[in-house]
């Protein structure tokens, strides 16, 4: 029985917790591998719970941060393994130092990265994670999602993490999201939204997501063509307050629906006409793929991430209110869109992402190399 150990410091809905929870399911599958998600921190609500087939998740103490890696040390080192994951720069730092000097013990171990820290943080916080980087390279793997993260890590990895880093634009499991968009939704929304078209947005409600410009964005739309949209923020944070005073200034509290922190946001996602992103830089905006496997018809994003323009039928506008707003309204031909979604989707399966992290290079695999850019 082989082993697989991917390693989280919190049990959370995040982009990196949703790979890993789709490798860790579709690996699961296989009768010959026995697969535990371990994570840092003490049990809290659960996005891991029910999604992640028969693999088991372990708990430690405490929320998980920073120090709460050592605990795993002594697992490491009584324990070997066929395959390791990580996908958070604390942990891929401290396994790589483990894997180094012997204490992490496996065939294979692979990390990924969740984003550019350079376009996010700046001053000590930024030297930090330099010194978190230093200690690259005992990786057999590590996955950019996209070209522009590649070329970042070049800038900050060690030379021997050089030819270890591979582009991957992150996997989705299209058959699980339109069976989960089928899920009934809250009576309360479908009165709010009858007969109405919706604008979807989807993110944390954080200073980098720019919730206000998504409300600045169906103000321009209703100033410039009185038309009745609706905007549905589906998401929490610490600006959510601020948000919703801000629509309320803008006398759009009947048409900016806050539906909060969703398990499932699918169901609206399907039921969506528009779907906006107003990030101003990501790693890689999975909602995008998500977006485009529930159907949205119309895909709006700023320029926030490399590789955008490998997701066929998504469009990208410049940062402005204006320019979203026009974007969004645009004609277009549909059946040529949702063609451009499946075929982008098509191309980023979970089978496919799972073999390049499992074995590497293949003839199956190189149909991702193919068709993400390096």
């Amino acid at each position: 029985m082989r082993r697989a150990l991917f390693v989280v410091p919190i049990d959370r809905a995040g982009g990196a917790e949703r790979v890993i929870s789709l490798l860790a399911k579709e690996l699961s599958l296989a009768e010959d591998w026995d697969v535990e998600i371990a994570v840092l921190a003490g049990p809290t609500p659960s996005f891991f719970g029910g999604r992640v087939g028969t693999a088991r998740v372990s708990y430690g103490v405490g929320g998980g941060h920073l120090g709460s890696e050592w605990r795993l040390l002594a697992r490491l080192r009584r324990s070997r393994y066929d395959l390791v994951f990580s996908s958070h720069i604390r942990m891929n730092a401290f396994l790589a130092a483990c894997h180094r000097v012997g204490w992490l013990r496996c065939k294979r171990f692979v990390t990924r990265e969740s984003t550019i820290f350079a376009k996010r943080y700046g001053g000590l916080r930024l030297m930090a994670y330099r010194a978190l980087y230093s200690v690259y390279g005992s990786q057999d793997l590590i996955i950019a999602q996209t070209g522009e993260m590649k070329a970042a890590l070049e800038n900050v990895t060690p030379c021997r993490a050089f030819d270890r880093v591979s582009v991957l634009g992150n996997p989705i499991d299209a058959v699980e999201v339109a069976s989960m968009a089928e899920q009934a939704i809250a009576t309360d929304f479908e009165e709010r939204t009858a007969n109405t078209p919706y604008i979807v947005w989807c993110g944390r409600m954080v200073e980098v997501k720019r919730p206000l410009l998504a409300i600045d964005t169906l103000h321009e739309i209703v100033r410039t063509t009185g038309k009745k949209v609706v905007l549905v923020m589906i998401g929490s944070g610490p600006l959510q307050a601020e948000a919703e005073g801000y629509a309320a200034s803008l006398e759009l509290s009947d048409q900016v629906i806050f539906a909060g922190q969703l398990q499932n946001p699918f169901p609206i996602m399907k039921g969506a006409r528009y779907g906006l992103l107003t990030s101003s830089h990501e790693g890689f905006p999975n909602v995008l793929i998500e977006m485009m496997a529930c159907g949205v018809k119309r895909i709006v994003t700023t320029p926030c991430s490399g590789d955008l323009d490998t997701l066929a039928g998504v469009v990208v506008a410049e940062s402005s209110k204006e320019s979203l707003a026009k974007a969004l309204l645009e004609d277009h031909d549909a059946l040529k869109t949702l063609e451009g979604y499946h075929a982008a989707i098509s191309k980023r399966s979970v089978k496919l992402y799972l073999s390049y992290v499992v074995q590497g290079e293949s003839p199956v695999v190189k149909q991702i190399s193919e068709a993400v850019p390096s």
